[in-house]
């Protein structure tokens, strides 16, 4: 299997078939949502029995829980990825270099022209030639690690907003560090994008938000439809939304996972750059030395995921570790990599 092939992380079904290992015997880093899992009693029966219109409580808990006035819930922010095209009709957009190709993919569907930023001082030249309507940002960054400053993000929102440019923020890896978000202060120019599955462990809950100003979010609350996220997961997010000390502690225990992960790669490879988040470590290696890795790690049952976006470089990343065994068994198998 060429990991190209691979579109997103997370299917194991694929790999166990592929590389012939049983699905039971498998260690997945490949998707960089949290080991740790927010943890859930059963919901009650009648979430299971009526229909799922919007819970004004939840609504209110995913406000209060981002700081923002106004939100409209989606099924994950892959939905919202979607829906944006369709509902913004930009002709020439800006999306990352190497980030999450959904955006660039659903953009292309949408017939728009793309422009490809490697770094937000080309992003900002791209914004002040005034021929954007859509500017996209991922804040921290999917794969690469990058984070961008609030500060430095308001800025850039105000120079969007001086040339007519949307500004989408892709927030999905934010919420182990909440002081870079822009979701409590949106303008007119903004669309921040947030997820719940990432952080909380809860990726198969399917719910996600689009923050925005009320006047954007009442015209595009029919898109979604009425029943579009599920009782149980409205529920489900409702819970861990406010349960502010299980969140103080996740983030603690994300720091600390990432941290013994980080100091693994870089002491297996001191001479490539390691970019550190709370819920991946990304590894920057030679071009041909990352699909090497890859490929020993998935014969030995571990998946991670694999970008090689030039000739230069090629880029590895591996989400957290939920257990000292997990740990154990993946650097027993990158002591024995070759490359």
């Amino acid at each position: 299997m060429k990991p190209q092939q691979i579109h997103h992380g997370g299917n194991l079904l694929q790999a166990a078939e592929f590389w012939s290992v049983p699905l039971a015997d498998w260690l997945d880093l490949s998707t960089a949502v949290s080991p740790f899992s927010y943890p859930l009693a059963s919901p009650p029966a009648a979430v299971w029995q009526r229909l799922p219109y919007l819970n004004p409580e939840f609504v209110k808990a995913a406000c209060s829980y981002y700081g923002c006035k106004s939100l409209l819930p989606v099924a994950g922010s892959q939905q919202a990825i979607e829906l944006l095209p369709g509902l913004l009709k930009a002709e020439r957009v800006a999306v990352p270099a190497l980030g999450y190709s959904e955006h660039e993919i659903r953009w292309q569907v949408a017939g728009a022209t793309l422009c490809r930023y490697h770094d937000i001082h080309q992003l900002e030249a791209l914004i002040t030639q005034g021929e954007l309507q859509v500017a996209v940002v991922i804040n921290p960054n999917n794969p690469t690690g990058e984070v961008f400053p609030r500060e430095r993000m308001l800025r850039l929102a105000a120079l969007a907003a001086a040339h007519n440019t949307r500004l989408v923020v892709d927030e999905a890896f934010a919420d182990a560090t909440p002081e870079i978000s822009l979701a409590g202060s949106c303008e007119e120019n903004v669309i921040v994008l947030r997820s719940l599955g990432k952080f909380f462990g809860l990726a198969g809950v399917r719910v996600g938000f689009i923050v925005a100003a009320e006047s954007l979010l009442s015209q595009w609350s029919d898109a979604v439809g009425p029943w579009e996220i599920t009782g149980p997961s409205q529920w489900a997010a409702q819970q861990a939304l406010q349960d502010n000390r299980w969140q103080a502690e996740q983030r603690q225990r994300l720091q600390q996972a990432s941290a013994q992960l980080s100091q693994l790669l870089r002491t297996r490879f001191p001479k490539a750059t390691v970019v550190k988040q709370p819920l991946f470590c990304s590894l920057y290696l030679a071009q041909t030395t990352g699909p090497a890795i890859f490929e020993q790690l998935a014969r030995k049952g571990i998946l991670v995921r694999l970008f090689t976006p030039s000739n230069a470089y090629s880029l590895v990343r591996f989400g957290g570790l939920s257990s000292s065994s997990a740990f154990a068994r993946l650097a027993e198998a990158l002591a024995s990599c070759r490359f």
